[in-house]
């Protein structure tokens, strides 16, 4: 189904304002609604390699669809969005979307046929009432303005329609993927209707897009009269990051169930109890206790009952985020090894093996280990990775889609072993096959089946 009206209603939801509801049921996989970006823009590199219509990869010519009067002119203009940026401390991301933002409301995109646009009245309309950004930001946006006036009015604007801009960004914009790896980060887009789902650390529907054209579709069964809703946030993490990157990215406090405690559904309630193994801390009073993530901070270990000290368990997270997020990772492959287990071995003493900084360190340990070839070991860590996903992620997500490639991807590949005995063999292919065809159904789910990535993922076949 391609139209919105027989899928949902806008309705005003108690705490969360205005939001999407089910007017039927629906199943995994089904269609909510499909819509073309209203605006978009991708990042430095996506932006000279690929094409700003259809935003695949640009051809050897060099040309592909004919560039719009917003796209030539903001094009022309990117230097000078670069150089504000980077003065005024603003992602360049952020920037460039404002300034697209107000020019679509003079220059719409052209639409594809089966995925209309919202119109610029509508479009602004429907962009939920923004919330600002801390003064300290807004006053860089506004120095940001002024240093683009020229820009700004060359499309009917004045700095202060930029502020608003950027905060309806912040609050609104969804990531653009890749056409073969959807959870590929290009840019972001501006989706109008799409913006009317509510985030939720819960969510039961998922968000992909082809190119300009966005869909949501049901990642769970979905009753009539549910609130629709999306995550606007990696799901495989903490309590503590979630709430605040919602805070810094989009501008809101998330006051879910999940992040609470005041559960309200059988979903919420598993997740919470998720949480409090996701975010746990090592006992350091004994041998292998933990102490369990609350809403309020960290429980009593549940082995010996010593208490930890939460300010100081806050700063050593803090400490190793910070550690690994500067870590500079060498080029050569075997050091960078060295460097991911050293690191590794000091979160493990800290975190239990479900944490998300531990399954971080161990998904790039096992990029690194393909990389060297060692194959079998790559194998046994991702399905380390992929038991742990397995109850952190949806089971229709992209993130657990890539977790399921990941599995596929190191058991073909040690397929390829001359050294592998032959019932070890079967075996292995028995799991290739599995993987593949979760990896698949998780693509269909949240992609459809007509998406470029699930189209590859089949093959010529198909899924029949």
């Amino acid at each position: 189904m391609s139209g919105h009206a027989a899928s949902f209603e806008v309705v005003t939801l108690p705490g969360l304002g205005r939001g999407a509801q089910a007017v039927r049921a629906f199943g995994p996989g089904d269609l909510i609604m499909r819509e073309s970006a209203f605006a978009l823009t991708m990042d430095g590199p996506a932006l000279r390699l690929r094409c700003l219509g259809c935003l695949r990869p640009l051809p050897a010519e060099g040309v592909c669809c004919p560039a719009d009067a917003v796209d030539a002119l903001l094009t022309e203009a990117d230097p000078d969005i670069v150089r504000v940026a980077l003065d005024q401390r603003l992602g360049q991301r952020l920037v460039r979307m404002g300034l697209r933002l107000l020019a679509r409301r003079l220059t719409p995109r052209a639409p594809r046929a089966d995925a209309p646009t919202a119109s610029a009245q509508d479009a602004f309309d429907l962009l939920a009432p923004v919330e600002r950004h801390p003064d300290e930001v807004v006053a860089r946006l506004e120095a940001a303005g002024r240093q683009l006036g020229v820009w700004l009015r060359r499309i009917d604007s004045t700095p202060e329609d930029f502020v608003l801009a950027c905060a309806r960004v912040d609050a609104n914009a969804f990531a653009l993927g890749g056409e073969l790896d959807p959870g590929e980060r290009l840019g972001m887009a501006v989706v109008p209707r799409a913006a009317l789902f509510n985030h939720a650390c819960t969510p039961n529907c998922g968000v992909a897009n082809d190119g300009p054209v966005f869909t949501v579709r049901a990642m769970r069964p979905i009753e009539p009269g549910e609130a629709l809703t999306v995550a606007y946030v990696g799901l495989y993490e903490t309590r503590a990051v979630r709430r605040a990157e919602l805070r810094d990215d989009h501008l809101f406090e998330c006051l879910c169930g999940r992040c609470t405690g005041a559960v309200t559904n059988d979903d919420e309630a598993r997740a919470v109890a998720l949480d409090g193994v996701l975010g746990a801390h090592r006992c350091g009073a004994c041998d292998g206790g933990a102490h369990p993530a609350t809403p309020e901070g960290w429980g009593p270990c549940v082995a010996c009952g010593a208490a930890l000290d939460g300010v100081v368990a806050s700063a050593r997270e803090e400490a190793l985020r910070q550690r690994l997020a500067e870590a500079d990772l060498p080029p050569d492959r075997s050091a960078r090894r060295a460097l991911l287990l050293t690191l590794l071995s000091e979160a493990e003493q800290m975190l239990p093996a479900p944490h998300p900084l531990v399954f971080r360190l161990r998904w790039t340990l096992a990029r690194t280990l393909g990389e060297l070839g060692e194959h079998r070991e790559r194998l046994a860590l991702t399905r380390r990775l992929w038991t742990h996903a397995t109850r952190a992620l949806p089971a229709h997500s992209l993130e657990m889609a890539q977790v399921h490639h990941a599995v596929a991807d190191a058991a073909a590949r040690l397929m390829t072993s001359p050294r592998l005995a032959s019932q070890e063999r079967h075996a292995v292919q028995t799991e290739v096959r599995a993987a593949l065809a979760d990896w698949r159904h998780a693509l269909a789910t949240v992609c459809g089946l007509e998406h470029p990535a699930t189209q590859a993922a089949y093959g010529p076949r198909g899924p029949g």
